[in-house]
């Protein structure tokens, strides 16, 4: 004996599956890849990340001279290659020592310091991924950053910190422009 199965059984059916089906996939999508968290804004400003951190002084004095704090605090949403205390070292000729490297700052023109920092800074908020994803970004200094320059210099343990207003990464070294 066979049973003929009703239109509103058929769709009832066909509802509760699909139910199911969004019960179970549901928190698999709510649970994201480390990578990903930097894509939701933070609490503390880039500059205040910077601050916050002691192996970015000589960067904070060069945002500072070069007049880029209240950028990098603003909202714009901003992605930031941030280069270490050891990085300007290495960079700034005849300094040994984070100190000598803030003095050296001071002893540039604002505008210089702010052509170098400005090639470290592109918009919106990019986390690793779409920071590899292409093959390069135009800073806002006007200039093309390609990977052949990025990628060498970036510290990977140390990405996709996030801001309110952007994403930190970090470089071993500084990007010349």
């Amino acid at each position: 004996m066979s049973k003929a199965i009703s239109l509103p059984a058929i769709i009832i059916s066909l509802v509760l599956t699909g139910l199911l089906a969004v019960v179970a996939i549901v928190p698999q999508a709510q649970a994201r890849p480390a990578w990903a968290s930097a894509a939701q804004p933070g609490n503390q400003s880039i500059v205040e990340i910077a601050q916050g951190d002691d192996d970015f002084s000589v960067l904070v004095a060069a945002v500072v001279h070069a007049g880029f704090d209240g950028l990098l605090s603003g909202n714009q949403q901003l992605t930031v290659f941030a280069p270490t205390n050891d990085a300007f070292v290495k960079f700034l000729d005849g300094v040994e020592t984070p100190a000598e490297a803030i003095g050296a700052i001071h002893d540039l023109d604002p505008e210089v310091v702010g052509d170098i920092l400005a090639y470290h800074v592109i918009n919106g908020r990019r986390t690793s991924q779409s920071v590899l994803a292409a093959p390069s970004y135009q800073t806002l200094s006007g200039q093309r950053l390609t990977q052949d320059e990025l990628v060498p210099k970036l510290n990977t343990e140390m990405l996709n910190t996030s801001a309110s207003n952007g994403v930190v990464h970090v470089l071993n070294e500084v990007l010349e422009p």
